[in-house]
């Protein structure tokens, strides 16, 4: 993992209120790091459980600096390049997790569009003071608040790099004999013989 990620990681582990900031309301949750069960990845590259979320999914950052996102449901994938990166999207883009669907060549405007309508309902819903807290922990940990349609394209980016080698497996599995072409939707966790 890059030094500068070991940094940022560092500075959510030692800060209560920025720890508290990502969990809630960008669901990047520290306590919730142990994903319940043995996750590897397929190449044998370390894999390490930094976060989760609500829904029972996990963030883990990889050796090569990438950060997985593994559901509870059985599906992971490559969602950035790093964790600066991940940090951007949650934050960015809350809600990430319901704009998979969307095919790569969705157009700019549909993006923002479908941002701020998922923006609006965190904002109904539970999260009034939304953009403070997003300033507050970007400003914090350096980050840059980017434009939904750049998050969403680096997190397409990120996708395409789940391949075997970067497939998170359950514990005894193995990946099948044919590994499965590059998908814009979290891979399936490869279920071994």
């Amino acid at each position: 993992m890059p030094r500068s990620d070991l940094r940022l990681l560092d500075r959510l582990r030692q800060s209560p209120r920025l720890a508290e900031l990502a969990a809630f309301p960008f669901d990047f949750d520290l306590r919730r790091a142990d994903h319940g069960e043995d996750v590897r990845l397929a190449s044998g590259a370390p894999l390490e459980g930094i976060a989760g979320d609500d829904t029972g999914g996990t963030y883990f950052r990889c050796g090569d600096g990438g950060v997985l996102y593994a559901d509870s449901e059985g599906h992971a994938g490559l969602i950035a390049e790093s964790l600066a990166d991940a940090l951007e999207l949650v934050t960015g883009l809350p809600g990430w997790r319901d704009h998979l669907h969307l095919p790569p060549e969705t157009a700019e405007e549909e993006l923002s569009a479908a941002a701020i309508e998922a923006e609006d309902s965190i904002r109904a819903s539970y999260a009034p003071y939304l953009e403070a807290n997003r300033d507050e922990l970007l400003t914090a940990l350096g980050l840059t608040l980017r434009p939904p349609a750049e998050l969403f394209t680096r997190m397409h980016r990120a996708l395409l790099r789940t391949e075997p080698r970067t497939v998170a497996l359950r514990r005894g599995q193995r990946l099948p004999a044919a590994g499965p072409a590059p998908q814009w939707t979290l891979s399936p966790i490869f279920l071994g013989s």
